[in-house]
C-alpha cells in the first residue's frame, strides 16, 4: 500500500511539471536602465549627485549626467565635454570656458547646460531637447552639421554680444534660437522647421530657409531670410 501511494504521488508531480512546461511563456516588461552619472574631473572618476571642479582650469568629461546630478566646473578656464545623455544640470562657472556636446551627447527635456559668466565657447554636435545657454558676457555658440535641435530644445546666447551660428546639416532646426539681450549675430545657415523660433533684439538675424517665425523683436534688427517666410519686426 505504501509503495502504491508513493507511486501515485510521483505520477501527480510528473503531470504537474508536464502541464507547467506546456504553458505559454509570458515576457515581463523590462524597464530600461538609466545610466548613473559617470564623469571624470582632471582624470579622477566622479559621480553624483554633485560633481565639482576647482577654482582653477579643469577638464571635466561626462558620459552620463543623471537627473538628480549637478555638474559645476566652478572658477577658472574650464573644458567640459559631454559625450552621453544629460538629464541633470551642467554649469561651467566663471572663466572663459569651452563646453562641448559631442555627437553622442543628448541634452534631454528639463536638463540644462549653462556656460555661465565670461567669454565662453560652446560647440554642439549632438541632440538638444533641453536648454543650452551661453550665459552672461560675449559667447560663441556653434551648431555643427551633425547637431539636431528638437521642438523642446533651445540654444540661447543670453546677456552679452553673442555669436550663435548653425552650420548647414541634414536636420531642420526645430526649436528656439535666441541671442538674448545685447547686439548678437544669429546666423542660422540651415533650414528652420515650422516649429522653430528664431528671435532677435538689436541683432543681425539670418536664416537660410525659414518655414518658421523669424522675429527681430524689440530694438533695431537687421534680418535676412534666403528663402521661405519673410521675417517680422525687423527694421532692415
Amino acid at each position: 500500500m505504501v509503495v502504491m501511494h508513493d507511486a501515485r504521488r510521483r505520477a501527480r508531480r510528473l503531470v504537474t511539471v508536464a502541464a507547467a512546461a506546456l504553458l505559454p511563456t509570458v515576457a515581463l516588461p523590462v524597464t530600461p536602465a538609466r545610466a548613473a552619472t559617470a564623469c571624470t574631473v582632471n582624470g579622477v572618476p566622479a559621480r553624483g549627485p554633485f560633481v565639482a571642479g576647482t577654482e582653477r582650469g579643469d577638464l571635466i568629461v561626462c558620459d552620463a549626467v543623471d537627473g538628480g546630478t549637478v555638474v559645476d566646473a566652478r572658477g577658472g578656464d574650464d573644458t567640459v565635454i559631454l559625450d552621453g545623455v544629460v538629464r541633470g544640470r551642467v554649469r561651467a562657472g566663471s572663466g572663459d570656458d569651452r563646453v562641448t556636446l559631442g555627437p553622442a551627447g543628448v541634452v534631454e527635456p528639463g536638463a540644462s547646460v549653462d556656460a555661465q559668466r565670461d567669454d565662453d565657447t560652446v560647440d554642439i554636435a549632438g541632440v538638444v531637447r533641453g536648454d543650452i545657454d551661453g550665459g552672461a558676457q560675449n559667447d560663441a555658440l556653434t551648431l555643427r552639421a551633425t547637431a539636431r535641435v528638437e521642438v523642446s530644445g533651445a540654444v540661447l546666447g543670453a546677456a552679452g554680444n553673442d555669436l550663435l551660428r548653425a552650420e548647414p546639416g541634414p536636420h531642420p532646426y526645430a526649436g528656439r534660437a535666441d541671442g538674448g539681450p545685447g547686439a548678437d549675430l544669429v546666423d542660422l545657415r540651415t533650414t528652420l522647421a515650422p516649429t522653430a523660433r528664431a528671435l532677435g533684439g538689436n541683432d543681425f538675424l539670418h536664416a537660410h530657409v525659414a518655414f518658421a517665425l523669424t522675429d527681430g523683436g524689440p530694438g533695431f534688427d537687421i534680418c535676412r531670410v534666403d528663402a521661405g517666410n519673410r521675417p517680422a519686426a525687423c527694421e532692415l
